[in-house]
C-alpha cells in the first residue's frame, strides 16, 4: 500500500487473498508457482504466491462479480491465536517477499515503498494476535515491545507516510512509533472488540 491506498491500513491483506482471483493454470503449472508452508512464514502465504504469479502475467482483468463468499471473522483462521510465533514467521514472511522482489528485478521505490509499508502495517495484525492471546497483561507488553524496538518495524514505523490515514490510525502509528505500548494495547484491544462485534 502506498499514498492514498493507506487511507484504512487495516484492509493491507484485503489485496492479496488467491479466494478473491481465477488464475491460469497454465502460468501456476509453467512456473512452478506453489504456496510456502505457513510453518515458515505464518500467514500471508497468498501475498506471496500472488508475488510470484504476477511476474509472469502481462495484464489482469478485474469482473465486478462476486464468485467467493468467504466467513470473515474466522477466528480458528490462520492469522488468529498465534502470538509471537506469528512475529517471527512475519519476518520470515518479509525476507521471502524482499527475495522475490530482488530476483526478479522489481525493487523500484514504488515497490520497495509498498513492502516497507507492509511492514509497519504489521503492528496491527500482530498486535490484535498479541491482545487476544492468553498471556497476562505484562507478558502482552512485553511481547509487543519486542514487536515495536524490532529493527525493520521500528524503520519502518518512522517512515510510513500517515497523511492518507483517518485521525484513528494517525493516532496508532504514532502510539507504536513512539513505543506507547499500554496505549496500544488499549487501542487493540478496542479494534478487537470491535471485530468480534462485526
Amino acid at each position: 500500500m502506498i499514498r492514498n491506498e493507506l487511507v484504512n491500513p487495516s484492509k493491507n491483506d484485503n489485496f492479496s487473498p488467491v479466494c478473491m482471483r481465477l488464475y491460469l493454470t497454465k502460468i501456476i503449472k509453467e512456473n512452478q508457482i506453489t504456496f510456502v508452508d505457513l510453518e515458515e512464514i505464518g500467514t500471508s502465504e497468498d501475498t506471496l504466491f500472488n508475488l510470484q504469479y504476477i511476474i509472469h502475467i502481462n495484464k489482469a482483468v478485474y469482473y465486478n462479480t462476486e464468485f467467493y463468499h468467504y466467513i470473515r471473522n474466522n477466528y480458528n483462521s490462520v492469522t488468529r491465536s498465534k502470538g509471537m510465533e506469528l512475529f517471527y514467521k512475519y519476518k520470515n514472511l518479509n525476507k521471502r517477499l524482499m527475495q522475490e522482489v530482488k530476483k526478479n528485478g522489481l525493487n523500484n521505490q514504488e515497490f520497495l515503498l509498498a513492502l516497507e509499508n507492509r511492514k509497519a502495517i504489521s503492528a496491527i495484525t500482530l498486535g490484535l494476535n498479541i491482545e487476544k492471546s492468553k498471556d497476562n497483561l505484562k507478558e502482552k507488553l512485553r511481547n509487543l515491545d519486542i514487536i515495536l524496538k524490532d529493527e525493520e518495524i521500528r524503520n519502518a514505523l518512522k517512515e510510513i507516510n500517515t497523511n492518507y490515514m483517518a485521525v484513528h490510525w494517525k493516532v496508532f502509528f504514532k502510539l507504536c512509533k513512539n513505543k506507547r505500548k499500554i496505549l496500544v494495547l488499549s487501542l487493540l484491544k478496542i479494534m478487537n472488540i470491535i471485530i468480534l462485534k462485526k
